[in-house]
């Protein structure tokens, strides 16, 4: 309870004022006393405002604490943006102001926070701008290798404050993206690009911030379409040319002969390349196949030979090798004399067969030769070991009667007493999309229960780029 009278207030339950509260009724008297005497509740002066520095999108802002802390202990200190109000709290120097816009200029001030409040705010302090998305690149001359393009460029002048982390160079047409993991000048890979088609590529720039402007567009690059056919069934076909194709390297292999009997027949793609298939003993040793050249360069090997005498129980001859000939085939060597092995080939050719042996109704008939295979130049085929063994495919090509129940092996292998088909291969010629060009794929020589390795034919592209023997020749 407490009664008023003239200029203040009597009451049963006086207070006393404390560092941080000032309750009760007072006369002006009393509380000009109590603050003479430092007791009554007052706020910290304000610090001295330093200088604030920015990172990327965070300002520090440093400050000295004030000498006047007030009538309590100071207990903590906040920086407020100017624009934008956004503040950061430390209990002591500097205070880090986070969530500022990017590309933005900005002010700080500093108060002090004691019990009874907040006191005054610090000189504004020097302006500091946050950081910004990069500058565009300079873009650089493209180039592209079958369906994969490089795109050079020169980093930016102006990082925006923040380190690039990225570079994307984008394809047009098809938004075919390509991306470099570094801050400074490079190159960028586009792969996945469509043959025939004509590419233009932007960079752009990336930092903590996001994405800068694309550079100005790239040289236009075309993609060059990749791919390959193969033609291993006996036949004749027409092979039509893909669109984007201009140029192809072709393989052809002659298939092997057989015995006394038969011929292998010629493989061939179109006017250009063709290889001879082996031929059979006939009066003297089986005569390895060859290739033909027409209108050009063209590389690759003969078929082996058979062995040198008249009699079908010679080994055959291996087909022809990219850079080298095919294993001659081993000599029968009379009655009840083991027959000679086989040689090895050259240059990725079959081995030669293995020359035969008997003794009046047993023995074993000339070994089958060694086959070539059609990805390019590989190791060479061994020979097959006397008394009819088998020759070894060269580059991939089947053994002698282990591949495909033929005694050549394919492709073109030459069976006992025949040679071994040839392989002529040209590269970088010129054709036009659309048009068709006839391809055959030579029969071997046959006999009544064996025969030799067929021919075959392959195609790849673009010329310009893969080459046989071994320049990108495997399948893609």
């Amino acid at each position: 309870m407490s009664l008023k009278y003239p200029g203040g207030v009597i009451t049963k339950n006086p207070t006393e004022p404390t560092a941080t509260v000032a309750k009760g009724v007072w006369t002006l008297q009393q509380a000009t006393n109590y603050n003479k005497q430092g007791i009554w509740p007052r706020s910290p002066g304000a610090p001295t405002i330093g200088t604030a520095s920015v990172s990327v999108l965070t300002a520090s802002v440093p400050f000295t604490a004030p000498t006047d802390t007030g009538s309590a202990a100071i207990t903590g200190y906040i920086a407020t943006s100017n624009p934008g109000s956004i503040t950061g709290t430390s209990a002591s120097s500097p205070i880090s102001v986070t969530g500022l816009s990017a590309n933005t200029s900005y002010t700080f001030q500093v108060q002090a926070i004691n019990g009874a409040g907040t006191g005054g705010q610090s000189a504004a302090s020097n302006s500091v701008t946050t950081a910004n998305i990069p500058g565009a690149p300079t873009i650089g001359t493209a180039t592209i290798s079958a369906t994969t393009a490089s795109v050079p460029f020169t980093a930016p002048a102006s990082d925006g404050g923040s380190t690039i982390t990225t570079y994307t160079a984008t394809s047009s047409p098809g938004g075919i993206t390509g991306t470099l993991s570094q801050a400074g000048s490079g190159t960028v890979t586009v792969s996945g690009l469509t043959g025939g088609t004509s590419y233009t590529f932007t960079v752009t720039a990336t930092n903590a911030i996001g994405t800068g402007p694309a550079s100005a567009a790239s040289n236009s690059v075309t993609a060059v379409v990749q791919g390959q056919q193969a033609y291993t069934t006996v036949g004749t076909y027409s092979w039509v040319v893909p669109t984007g194709v201009t140029s192809v390297a072709v393989v052809t292999v002659g298939a092997g002969g057989y015995g006394y009997y038969e011929v292998g027949q010629t493989s061939s793609f179109g006017c250009f390349v063709q290889a001879t298939g082996g031929r059979p003993t006939l009066s003297g040793g089986g005569v390895g196949g060859q290739g033909t050249t027409i209108g050009g360069c063209v590389g690759g090997g003969d078929g082996g030979n058979s062995g040198t005498s008249a009699n079908n129980v010679n080994g055959g001859g291996g087909a022809g090798g990219y850079s080298g000939n095919g294993g001659r085939g081993g000599n029968y060597n009379g009655a009840c004399v083991s027959g000679s092995p086989g040689l090895t080939g050259s240059g990725g050719g079959g081995g030669g067969g293995g020359g035969g042996f008997y003794n009046g109704c047993s023995g074993t008939g000339g070994g089958g030769a060694g086959g070539v295979g059609l990805l390019g130049q590989g190791s060479n085929g061994s020979g097959g070991g006397g008394n009819g063994g088998a020759g070894g495919g060269g580059s991939g090509g089947c053994n002698g009667e282990t591949c495909g129940n033929v005694l050549g092996g394919r492709y073109g292998g030459g069976s006992n007493g025949a040679g071994g088909g040839g392989l002529r291969y040209r590269n970088n010629i010129s054709v036009t999309p659309g048009n068709s060009v006839s391809v055959t794929v030579g029969r071997a020589g046959n006999g009544c229960t064996c025969y030799g390795g067929r021919g075959a034919v392959r195609i790849i592209w673009p010329g310009t780029t893969r080459s046989f023997p071994s320049t990108n020749t495997g399948n893609l």
